[in-house]
């Protein structure tokens, strides 16, 4: 293949590779916002704003939680003198409300460092770099928490059969 006067530099590259990407804007590890054009810039943008509505609704449904545990613990005060098993079973149920809230609040918060590193990316001139840390990060936490949640069912389904054989005889 011939190669035409202004081949092998940037704008005029064409690899033998089929697998290659065409964006060559992104190739480059110390990568900033100023090699996108607008559209890219606008398309990362629109990306932070629905990242940070999401994040807005983990903060929501982190706020929910803690007034229903603040209700629940309020309620647990007021039958400590009912018996013991009202109180366990209050306790238990404040003690999966810290969890659920573990489990919203860690995504909560790395979402907003994704947010803030791709406005960071697309207004400053951050390195792309920092953007995919954060979004690997958001993402392994995500997957962390997917596989603790299917544990958790696994366990409780297991639980559940056992107790119920148990119960049979």
């Amino acid at each position: 293949m011939a190669r035409s006067p202004g081949a092998g530099t940037k704008e005029n590259h064409v690899s033998q590779n089929p697998y290659e990407t065409h964006y060559s804007n992104l190739a480059s590890p110390g990568q900033d916002a100023a090699g996108l054009d607008l559209d890219d810039k606008e398309t990362m943008l629109s990306m932070a704003r629905w990242q940070m509505f999401f994040a807005i609704l983990g903060v929501i449904g982190c706020s929910l939680i803690c007034l229903v545990m603040l209700a629940q613990m309020g309620a647990l005060m007021f039958n400590a003198g009912n018996g013991t098993r009202v109180v366990t079973a209050m306790g238990a149920s404040v003690f999966m409300m810290v969890i659920m809230g573990l489990f919203y609040v860690l995504p909560t918060i790395r979402l907003f460092q994704a947010t803030s590193a791709i406005r960071k990316f697309a207004n400053e001139g951050a390195p792309l770099s920092k953007v995919l840390q954060t979004q690997r990060s958001f993402w392994r936490t995500i997957g962390v928490i997917a596989a603790v949640g299917i544990a958790l069912y696994v366990i409780i389904i297991f639980v559940a059969i056992v107790g119920s054989i148990g119960f049979r005889f």
